[in-house]
């Protein structure tokens, strides 16, 4: 689990790289456990350059069985040394539910003698997953199994920034 100001991240998870000389770590996190069909989904990709190089992650796309997720927006830029969290969004579809499991993929890039380098192009599949269920069960849910009795203790599961 992964803290920032505005959300708490689950299922987050750090993996350690060293190629060529530059070294990183990425993790990737979604803010709530609980989603329902056509809700969005915050997800957060934390880079910690350890390298004395600029980084750069692009083409950042999520792996699901009911298809892919380009996680689209500017290339990721960390510089050396430096730990950056970014977020990007996307939509459930309305026609999937269940736990969905998937992989992250990326593109890794490093800043040498006034280039970009390709440093590889990696995947992460480390039990990512979304719980995708229809409201009505995650309220039923959250009531038996964390003792929620009102609509207004259930709307930090809902809404994350109300926390």
């Amino acid at each position: 689990m992964h803290k920032n100001d505005k959300y708490t991240f689950i299922n987050f998870t750090n993996l350690s790289r060293n190629m060529h000389n530059h070294t990183w770590q990425i993790g990737a996190g979604c803010d709530r456990v609980f989603y329902a069909p056509g809700e969005t989904v915050t997800f957060a990709i934390h880079i910690d350059n350890t390298s004395n190089q600029f980084a750069r992650v692009s083409n950042v796309l999520l792996m699901f069985d009911f298809g892919r997720v380009p996680l689209n927006g500017n290339p990721l830029l960390v510089p050396p040394g430096k730990s950056m969290l970014f977020y990007r969004m996307f939509t459930i579809p309305r026609s999937v539910w269940g736990i969905r499991s998937f992989e992250m993929k990326y593109r890794m890039e490093h800043f040498s003698r006034n280039v970009w380098n390709l440093t590889g192009n990696y995947n992460i599949n480390q039990n990512y997953f979304v719980n995708i269920i229809p409201r009505r069960q995650i309220i039923r849910f959250a009531i038996t199994q964390y003792g929620y009795a009102n609509q207004s203790e259930l709307e930090s599961i809902f809404n994350p920034t109300a926390r």
